[in-house]
């Protein structure tokens, strides 16, 4: 009926109605519907566009890809609890990296509202091309946030950008200016720490130290 619908550009209750379906069926099956099938769809609608890049052209002037992650609300079952804000709604979660200045996606994926940040990180940047990544300055949010991360990411000769958590314990090893180079208590990593003020609001950043 979905497909129906589409083909014939018609609203779906419609084409219930016309198959003897109840608008109350209708919402049941509606809520019993895998959102998986919405997931292959955005991949076969997806993917060619991503590997129909010219990563050589875009690579001229690429410098900076963002990941992160948007909510998306559903009223699909089994699709993911996802808490926020003391709410607790189904839904699903759309992990994107996109580079700048083109907004471009290089990856996407799709999983349960459940599913943490963090745990996709890797996933994302395994897929887009290593002289892309070399290339660029990647920039994420607390989400993605892991000290053991950002020496993986260092190995790999790769730059990021991301906010400091208020609970992290360091040492000042330099002052530069406004900037100050740190070490994580952790784990020894050096990073430069950098405040930004906007507005009102003061923001903690910390970049890869060779920057």
């Amino acid at each position: 009926m979905l497909i129906d619908s589409i083909i014939k550009n018609k609203d779906l209750i419609d084409t219930a109605l016309h198959y003897n379906v109840s608008k109350s069926q209708l919402s049941k099956l509606d809520l019993q519907r895998s959102y998986q099938i919405f997931v292959e769809l955005f991949y076969m609608l997806l993917y060619p566009y991503i590997m129909g890049h010219n990563f050589r052209l875009y690579n001229k002037f690429l410098s900076i890809i963002s990941i992160d992650s948007t909510f998306i609300k559903t009223k699909i079952r089994g699709s993911g609890i996802y808490s926020r804000n003391g709410n607790r709604e189904n839904g699903i979660k759309m992990h994107t990296a996109l580079f700048f200045p083109l907004t471009i996606p290089l990856e996407s994926i799709i999983t349960p509202a459940n599913i943490s940040d963090s745990s996709m990180f890797d996933e994302i940047i395994k897929n887009i091309d290593g002289n892309i990544l070399k290339g660029s300055i990647l920039v994420f949010d607390l989400g993605y946030y892991d000290s053991e991360r950002f020496k993986t990411l260092d190995e790999k000769c790769i730059l990021f950008v991301t906010r400091i958590k208020s609970n992290i314990k360091y040492e000042i090893i330099d002052i530069e200016g406004k900037s100050k180079i740190i070490r994580l208590v952790s784990n020894g990593y050096t990073l430069r720490l950098v405040s930004i003020k906007k507005g009102r609001e003061d923001f903690i950043i910390l970049w890869k130290n060779q920057m």
